[in-house]
């Protein structure tokens, strides 16, 4: 017979698996929409704008916003850290874009 502890470990475990597949298929779905395909490659390419920019700050704002609407707050002290309270957990995460491959 279990503890029922480990059954509310369970499933509080399930419930933040089930928020970082919604985070990895938001991104998925994100990096498919902003991006194109060149011929021969594997990898695709971030899609660039006039000035040859890759949008990062466009991407950041999306992804952000979607964060604002699972319940996440963002951070005073630092714009790329987004916080999730509940009565016992807390959830944080820093996110961080890199635009240098």
């Amino acid at each position: 017979m279990c503890h029922p502890f480990l059954f509310l470990l369970i499933f509080l475990l399930q419930q933040r698996v089930i928020l970082f597949r919604l985070l990895h298929w938001f991104f998925l779905l994100s990096s498919l929409l902003h991006s194109s395909s060149t011929s021969g490659s594997i990898h695709p390419m971030v899609t660039r704008s006039r000035d040859g920019t890759r949008r990062p700050r466009a991407w950041f704002q999306s992804f952000s916003s979607a964060l604002v609407a699972l319940g996440f707050s963002c951070s005073r002290a630092n714009p790329s850290m987004f916080i999730w309270r509940s009565s016992s957990e807390i959830v944080i995460l820093l996110l961080y874009v890199d635009i240098s491959f």
